[in-house]
């Protein structure tokens, strides 16, 4: 019959289309590219086939943005922007960086 769904060699499309997107790409995006290669599918039934399959797209690194009720107060400026220093811990400096980790694919 020409109606008749092949539900194996679409989740197999899903999981390629999934793999090669990082883990990216949800039930939209892999169905566009599944019809980009011609395969006849929708939106709903990709979803629920990547549920079936426990596939879920990672959504990516959300910074959480608050406002505090007291504000923020620098610490004094002692340096003066005059970073060399005449003995051994006198100064110190610091830095933040934001990394996101524990990422599984």
């Amino acid at each position: 019959m020409g109606g008749q769904i092949n539900y194996a060699t679409t989740l197999e499309r899903i999981k390629e289309s999934y793999v090669q997107s990082g883990a990216v790409y949800g039930s939209p995006r892999i169905t566009h590219d599944l019809r980009r290669q011609g395969e006849r599918c929708g939106v709903n039934r990709v979803a629920k086939l990547m549920k079936q399959a426990k596939l879920k797209a990672y959504i990516g690194y959300k910074r959480r943005y608050f406002k505090s009720s007291t504000p923020h107060i620098a610490a004094d400026n002692h340096l003066q922007q005059q970073f060399v220093v005449s003995e051994p811990d006198t100064a110190w400096v610091s830095d933040i960086t934001y990394s996101v980790l524990g990422v599984q694919h």
